[in-house]
């Protein structure tokens, strides 16, 4: 051994405290210094290794580190339903109180869960399909009268998906059923058209479904413009209807409607001023009408055609003024020197009359028709000079015919 080396160590050696020695003297500095001289020369070889082998683990444990598996996804939920259903947040919250939990990662593949909620005419139909990694299982199908109850049956299969059961039966007391889901009432689905025809039978029987029976009435008002001849000689009076119907309907719970009765109508008809001429006497003519009559339908449709066929029985007033020719480009009432006055008269008339109606709905509360009339008076309108009341400055014809076109709204 090296004789500094040796002296060293001795010098340590004896540096070290003994059982009774005072601890003060292991602090001295001299002696430590020996001990390092020492102990680094003749362990350098043991150190190095021990300190490989611990970078060794700790590039192990680096490594394990980085090839941990990523965390796991939690379960995807796609969630289709009509608007008047609970929503997305309000199924998840059923799910969980039914203790489900979309937030909580699943131990094997990734799941996906699918549900979708149809309207069907007699209520709600709810679908629930699960994929779990490349495996779908069949669909879990409910349907019943409110979108609430169908949500209901598919958050609890939901929640028995989310948490199998285990091998061993649970010691755990069983959760109390939530409330059911709030949910607002279902919106009315809209009526059915209203479709028939006049039945010309005393009686009628027809096999309906249980259910309820809705009465409706459709009711149209139209507005028409065109013209009538025969009130006055060779002269087309313009006329402007305003009218009224209404057609009562009953429709079964399978939504088969059925025209009861006959279709009312009431009309109100202005005839405008028209005037001619008779020698040297100028007539001006013009009136309204008003008439009631019942109406029948070999087709009625209240989203397409309506065709009527219509008995009527009406009354107006025509009011007549005429003039005399008796100077240069000046007419004078007949009987009176006043070049201011007219010689007025007003008549009354009745008339019976049939009609044929045809109206097309084009949109949900506008129509278009055509209406032709035929009329005869009860007796015929007649104007004389009032001089000795035998000469006649017109009469009116015993027939009446009318053509008339408009538009309207139905409701």
């Amino acid at each position: 051994m090296n004789p500094l080396i040796r002296q060293g160590f001795v010098a340590k050696k004896r540096a070290l405290p003994g059982p009774n020695a005072d601890p003060g003297r292991f602090r001295d500095r001299g002696a430590r210094v020996s001990l390092l001289l020492i102990v680094v020369p003749s362990h350098a070889r043991f150190f190095a290794g021990y300190f490989a082998l611990l970078g060794f683990f700790a590039a192990r444990a680096a490594h394990a580190d980085t090839q941990a598996p990523p965390a796991e996804a939690a379960p995807e939920l796609l969630y289709e339903a009509p608007s008047e259903c609970p929503d997305r947040a309000q199924f998840l919250a059923a799910v969980a109180a039914r203790g489900g939990n979309f937030e909580r990662p699943n131990a094997g593949p990734e799941l996906k869960f699918a549900v979708n909620v149809e309207r069907r005419p007699d209520g709600f139909h709810a679908s629930l399909s699960v994929q779990n990694g490349s495996a779908t299982s069949n669909a879990r199908e409910v349907s019943a009268p409110s979108c609430a109850e169908v949500l209901d049956a598919l958050a609890v299969v939901t929640a028995i998906a989310l948490n199998p059961p285990a091998a061993s039966p649970s010691t755990t007391p069983p959760t109390p059923a939530p409330p059911p889901i709030a949910t607002r009432p279902p919106a009315e689905p809209p009526p059915p058209p209203l479709r028939g025809a006049t039945s010309f039978g005393w009686k009628k029987t027809v096999e309906i479904p249980a259910g309820k029976l809705r009465f409706n009435s459709d009711i149209e008002i139209n507005a028409r413009f065109g013209a009538t001849l025969g009130f006055a000689p060779g002269r087309a009076l313009p006329r402007l209807d305003l009218s009224f119907s209404r057609a009562n309907f009953v429709s079964a719970p399978n939504g088969q409607s059925y025209l009861t009765g006959t279709v009312a109508q009431l009309r109100v008809s202005l005839l405008a001023d028209t005037t001619w001429h008779f020698g040297d006497v100028r007539e001006t003519v013009g009136g309204q009408e008003i008439g009631v009559g019942l109406c029948f339908s070999p087709h009625y449709d209240s989203t397409g055609w309506v065709l009527l066929g219509c008995g009527e029985i009406s009354v107006g007033l025509m009011g007549m003024k005429k003039q005399q020719w008796v100077a240069p480009h000046k007419y004078y009432p007949v009987g009176n020197d006043s070049a201011d006055a007219f010689s007025r008269s007003t008549q009354g008339f009745g008339a019976l009359g049939l009609s044929l109606q045809a109206s097309y709905n084009v949109a949900a509360h506008f129509q278009i028709g055509v209406l032709i009339a035929a009329q005869t008076l009860t007796r015929k309108i007649t104007d004389t000079q009032p001089a000795d009341g035998s000469a006649e400055v017109f009469h009116s014809s015993a027939i009446l015919g009318t053509a008339v076109l408009g538009a309207g709204t139905h409701f």
